[in-house]
């Protein structure tokens, strides 16, 4: 034979078992994941030139106690725990699946005794023509087998569990950014709570002043039953409202602790925040372009989709001829006492081709799932990425809302002061009673009771606006 007829054959034996190998499904066009540039944000996200926020953003409200419960919270909290376990399940799959590119080895080692039935030659090779019947055998050898990657099936496989243990590790960082960001709304609500208390302790000591003045008025027939009835029914109120305040203060101290992971009793033991150290941030510029790198869920859904599509590979070299490789050396005896010198020695090797020519839509069904996987993946990313840019432009708008409806209600205090100042001075002249004054100062109360929940609310948005900005991840 030639080596024009060499040729040919070969070519025509390639040709054969690639035409041979089930077809691969034509599912259409595979979807792409879509870019920030791809959305209207540049008017909703207009930054003003703020930084971002940094890893430990929290340190910036300077609060003690605050940085303490992070500390605690990340060493110690549930969700941490059980983020980090699975990064170390991916981190085993991301092994286990490189392990294809790489032969396997495996040992055997056996020994037992059998009957020799006048078994002249093993007399012989021992020079014991007395030897017994029965004898011990053994034998140990090492099988080596090695799939060769033609097609780069397991290069895809171990890409995809890469991938997949970066989006984990990511998701360890999703983990610490909600644990550290709910923790902080929590404490915002804390402060906003104590800050109430204080204005409803006056509250009530003014109402209960009002009653006793109302009682005196009742008594000298200056006033009627009504008025002191109202003034006994707002006092309760008041009362009513601090319990319910007390309640509030328990409830979300409980809420910290669980999420630290420690028992309520560890809660008990939170003082009121430091809230005048607490301030807002505001928009980085470009916010939209970068978050694709800042944000956790974003880059691990973006893993994720680039493990999905690793895997199509994969699938489709399912469809493609295999090439294996086998070995087998080893070492056997009939008699154990004479294994040194009158062993033998055996060994083999082989390769094989497996083909897929019919698998009953085994192949086809798989190359299916796998194609819907990586497009619902893509899917994914693209929702991720669309509640992220939401989720930062609804933070941004209600802060900027906010401060306009802060602004308004400083301004109706400031008044209510004033006119409390001059309500004051009439009292000083005899121009209206001092019940009128406390009444003035109740509105006052009530005001400032407005302002604190707006200020608490401030800082519940620069919590939510920090978590919209990824709480300082970086992608590596």
């Amino acid at each position: 034979m030639n080596l024009k007829q060499s040729i040919i054959i070969s070519l025509s034996s390639a040709t054969l078992l690639l035409t041979g190998c089930a077809s691969i499904p034509h599912l259409g066009k595979a979807p792409k994941m879509r870019d920030a540039h791809d959305y209207a944000s540049v008017q909703s996200l207009a930054g003003n030139g703020a930084p971002w926020p940094g890893e430990g953003w929290w340190k910036s409200y300077d609060d003690p106690q605050l940085n303490g419960l992070m500390t605690e919270a990340l060493a110690k909290a549930p969700d941490m725990a059980i983020a980090r376990a699975r990064v170390l399940s991916a981190s085993g799959s991301k092994q286990r699946a490189g392990a294809g590119l790489l032969p396997s080895i495996n040992g055997f080692m056996g020994t037992g005794a059998g009957h020799f039935m006048r078994d002249k030659e093993i007399r012989q090779l021992t020079g014991n023509p007395n030897m017994q019947d029965w004898g011990d055998g053994g034998a140990s050898f090492l099988t080596i087998n090695y799939n060769i990657d033609i097609w780069g099936g397991y290069h895809a496989q171990l890409a995809a569990a890469t991938s997949e243990a970066k989006a984990v590790q990511v998701d360890l960082q999703e983990a610490a950014l909600m644990l550290t960001t709910g923790i902080a709304a929590a404490y915002a609500n804390l402060s906003r709570l104590f800050e109430e208390r204080a204005v409803l302790e006056r509250t009530l000591e003014v109402r209960s002043y009002i009653l006793k003045l109302s009682e005196q008025r009742l008594g000298h027939g200056l006033d009627n039953d009504a008025s002191m009835q109202d003034a006994s029914s707002r006092q309760a109120n008041a009362r009513a409202e601090l319990v319910a305040n007390q309640e509030s203060i328990d409830i979300t101290r409980h809420q910290i602790a669980a999420l630290m992971g420690a028992g309520p009793d560890r809660g008990m033991a939170i003082t009121r925040p430091q809230s005048e150290k607490l301030r807002a941030i505001g928009l980085p510029d470009n916010a939209a372009i970068n978050l694709l790198g800042r944000r956790p869920d974003v880059v691990a859904a973006k893993l994720t989709a680039e493990a999905a599509n690793y895997r199509i590979k994969t699938a489709k070299t399912q469809f493609y001829p295999n090439v294996s490789l086998a070995g087998i050396v080893g070492y056997q005896t009939r008699a154990l006492e004479h294994m040194a010198t009158h062993g033998m020695a055996l060994g083999a090797a082989s390769a094989a081709l497996n083909l897929p020519i019919f698998k009953g839509g085994q192949l086809s069904g798989q190359y299916r799932e796998t194609r819907a996987a990586y497009d619902e993946a893509v899917g994914n990313y693209d929702k991720t990425l669309t509640n992220a840019l939401q989720q930062v432009a609804d933070a941004a708008t209600s802060q900027r809302q906010l401060n306009q409806q802060l602004d308004q209600t400083r301004q109706a205090l400031n008044h209510a002061e004033l006119s409390y100042r001059v309500l004051t001075d009439r009292y000083r002249s005899g121009l209206v009673t001092y019940i009128e004054v406390l009444q003035g100062e109740e509105n006052i109360l009530s005001l400032k009771k407005a302002v604190a929940d707006l200020q608490a609310r401030a800082f519940q948005l620069d919590v939510s606006l920090v978590q919209a900005l990824g709480g300082g991840f970086t992608a590596a």
